[in-house]
């Protein structure tokens, strides 16, 4: 979730450049300072925060990266196992 496509797709969605006046990548720069993701209490959950940033803002973001993964087609294995497709559902949105 911290990678420049996800970080990139949510700064054009939310059209940061313009609203912090930076380029994309100085945008992306920013984002990855201020995400983090970490694992969660229950298998395959993630939880992410944002620091430094006004709330609604990352409220914004978060969910926008949370939907953008969500729409992603995701393949994966367990214990080096087959390959299979791997259904992402948010279980919370940010507030």
């Amino acid at each position: 979730m911290k990678s420049y496509a996800f970080l990139r797709h949510t700064s054009e969605s939310l059209e940061l450049p313009e609203k912090w006046k930076l380029s994309e990548d100085e945008v992306v720069a920013k984002l990855r300072h201020a995400i983090s993701v970490r694992a969660g209490n229950e298998s395959g959950q993630l939880v992410i925060t944002a620091r430094g940033l006004d709330h609604q803002t990352a409220v914004n973001i978060i969910n926008e990266l949370c939907n953008f993964q969500a729409s992603q087609e995701i393949w994966g294995s367990e214990n080096g196992g087959a390959l299979r497709k791997e259904h992402v559902t948010v279980v919370q949105p940010a507030k």
